[in-house]
């Protein structure tokens, strides 16, 4: 076959071809615009539940840490939007992977939405594949029974931090492959859906949490209590630690102790006198009602002597 100079410009470069066979990206704009019904849901600010999932954002990167063994990792709250169920899942991009976990007692249920590229990402460092920066490509297909108890550990362990964070019961209840089938509530309902970016030594993912607005509501007001609870908590170990920094203590230093017969003690006249053991360097303890709290070297100092505490055997110095 002679190739002309038009077949030759038209050659894709590696990174032309990793681009188009790597999945496309929903980027955050385009996600809002469109979840967004067209009477348009208004933005509500929700900060302590974001904080809370700052929390949860914080202590799931040593959990994926302990679980793909990646050094450089990374999960960021990406955009956080309102929209609605049926909505949403028309947009999840296949192969789908979707987990759900619910509070039975505040009849809070979730949605989990784990995107291709970090789920492949996930189940590639869990089998010991590379751990380079080169596009994963994946087929539009089922996960496998192996694949989905890799992944379905990575959801449990994901569960298990968003109730840590949110200090609810969640329990998982299982994964699904079909976003058709993956209601958590009437596909009308109005969600709110916060996207996190992961990056696992520079791959790069994405999966969502899912919560219904009325759910967001109930735990928005108790994240904003245990706020408050952790605020007045750490207020009162401040003025605690203050208060008890400033109590008196009645130091003694126990110079010596002789041990003599209690029928001497009663023959004692005034002027008696006890000889102590006296001599430089001498260990002694400094107490506080019999209890020890320090221990010092016995060094004279011009008329008087002198503790010099030795710091080196002091608790936790």
């Amino acid at each position: 076959m002679i190739e002309t100079r038009d077949s030759l410009q038209n050659i894709l470069s590696q990174e032309e071809i990793d681009a188009l066979l790597s999945p496309a990206e929903t980027t955050p704009d385009s996600l809002d615009a469109l979840l967004k019904p067209k009477d348009e849901i208004k933005s509500e600010s929700h900060p302590a539940f974001e904080r809370r999932l700052d929390v949860f954002a914080r202590t799931f990167i040593t959990t994926l840490r302990r679980l793909t063994e990646g050094q450089d990792i990374s999960v960021t709250l990406r955009t956080f939007i309102a929209g609605q169920l049926g909505t949403y899942l028309d947009t999840v991009q296949t192969p789908a992977l979707l987990g759900f976990f619910i509070d039975k007692e505040k009849e809070i249920p979730g949605l989990v939405s784990i995107d291709p590229t970090l789920a492949y990402t996930l189940i590639d460092m869990a089998l010991g594949g590379r751990r380079g920066t080169a596009a994963m490509q994946f087929e539009d297909r089922r996960y496998t029974q192996i694949e989905r108890t890799i992944l379905e550990k990575f959801m449990k362990a994901l569960v298990q931090n968003l109730e840590d964070a949110f200090q609810s019961r969640f329990s998982y209840e299982g994964i699904d492959t079909n976003p058709q089938t993956a209601l958590i509530d009437a596909a009308s309902s109005d969600m709110r859906i916060a996207r996190l970016s992961v990056q696992i030594d520079r791959r790069n993912g994405l999966f969502d949490l899912v919560f219904p607005t009325r759910a967001i509501q109930q735990l928005e007001i108790e994240s904003d209590l245990l706020d408050e609870a952790d605020g007045f908590k750490q207020e009162w170990n401040q003025k605690l630690t203050t208060s008890v920094a400033n109590v008196p203590l009645e130091i003694e230093a126990v110079l010596d102790q002789k041990i003599v017969p209690f029928k001497s003690i009663l023959e004692w006249k005034t002027g008696q006198t006890l000889p102590l053991s006296f001599f430089e360097d001498k260990p002694i303890q400094l107490m506080c009602r019999n209890i020890p709290l320090l221990q010092g070297r016995l060094t004279p100092h011009q008329k008087n002597v002198r503790i010099v505490v030795d710091k080196t055997r002091l608790k936790g110095a």
